[in-house]
């Protein structure tokens, strides 16, 4: 009698115990899904290009969104792009003509949004040179061949009638901080920059040659990047990505103290003048509500590379781009949502 009652609490304690192993592993799935997704994002400037992205992520969108988040910082597009390839960038800010060469090379990136569709920078001189003209015989500086400030120097001095590479020299220095650099030590005679190290160039005797903001058509500046695979495999968390970024470009729009104190973060600028000038600069211009990427943009960014890289004015923008995701957030309504009657 004793040995069956113990027999029947053994077997009732591995009911017991089969029973919270099956509780478990049936609320497993549901518990996954309620952890934040991890997602590593690069970005490849300290210019003012890059204030939206910075938002999304001080501002807690993508964690709002679902998303855990690493932001790292590479000094060029070519360099964050082997290490998207390499499985160590899922989400990338580049520009659009580094995301072109290297799909020609074999790679598989796709835009999935725009992050500046049109000219930001300036070409900022020496005091002594006073007009675009007086730059023939000169050096112009630039991030990196291939970069937003190559093409816009590009473009610029087409458009006032020079040749770039034969009538100006054109020298790559690292980033905007170098370019900087490059002019207050007299490396460079010019520059292709933009706030907030524009600012602190003038403040310090430059001449601003070129607002290229004025003379720019539309234009995918800067882009937000990821691998075809990555996106077809992650497509709900591309979507939350993207989702997040929309908010934090409404949050750049809106809110200028909290994004100047983001701006300073980032660039370490403390002059309050200079935060404020970067931001007026940006915030509205600069930054899409909707920051599609469109075929007319694409096609100037092939014809303009044309001449140096054979080819690729017969460029398709479909190969490259890919608007699903801001297509179908535009028509759930989500970004009218976010900005009321405004």
């Amino acid at each position: 009698m004793w040995t069956q009652k113990f027999a029947a609490r053994d077997f009732t304690r591995a009911q017991i115990a089969c029973a919270v192993i099956a509780l478990f592993f049936c609320s497993w799935p549901a518990l996954a899904q309620n952890r934040p997704s991890k997602v590593t994002v690069g970005y490849t400037g300290l210019g003012g290009v890059m204030i939206s992205t910075w938002v999304t992520k001080e501002g807690g969108y993508l964690e709002k969104n679902g998303l855990a988040s690493d932001f790292i910082y590479v000094a060029s597009s070519s360099k964050a792009i082997q290490a998207m390839l390499a499985g160590d960038i899922d989400f990338l800010t580049s520009n659009s003509s580094s995301v072109v060469q290297a799909n020609q090379g074999g790679a598989d990136l796709v835009i999935i949004a725009g992050q500046v569709n049109r000219m930001v920078n300036s070409i900022i001189s020496l005091p002594d040179i006073k007009q675009v003209a007086e730059l023939k015989g000169k050096t112009l500086g630039v991030t990196r061949f291939g970069s937003y400030t190559d093409f816009e120097g590009r473009y610029a001095l087409n458009h006032f009638g020079l040749k770039p590479g034969k009538d100006v020299t054109f020298l790559q220095i690292g980033g905007q901080a170098e370019l900087f650099a490059g002019l207050m030590t007299r490396k460079i005679h010019s520059g292709v920059i933009a706030p907030p190290f524009l600012q602190k160039a003038l403040e310090n005797g430059m001449n601003e040659l070129v607002d290229i903001r004025k003379i720019s058509p539309q234009y995918p500046a800067n882009v937000m990047v990821t691998r075809r695979k990555f996106l077809e495999a992650n497509y709900d968390t591309t979507r939350r990505f993207i989702k997040a970024y929309l908010e934090g470009i409404h949050r750049t729009r809106t809110d200028k103290s909290f994004t100047e104190k983001v701006i300073s973060k980032y660039t370490r600028e403390k002059n309050p003048k200079i935060l404020s000038e970067t931001y007026d600069y940006y915030s509205k211009d600069a930054f899409d509500k909707l920051p599609y990427v469109t075929d007319e943009g694409m096609k100037l960014v092939f014809e303009q590379m044309s001449d140096t890289i054979p080819g690729w004015k017969n460029l398709k923008p479909s190969s490259f781009v890919d608007m699903r995701i801001l297509k179908e957030l535009d028509g759930s309504g989500f970004v009218q949502q976010l900005y009321g009657s405004k």
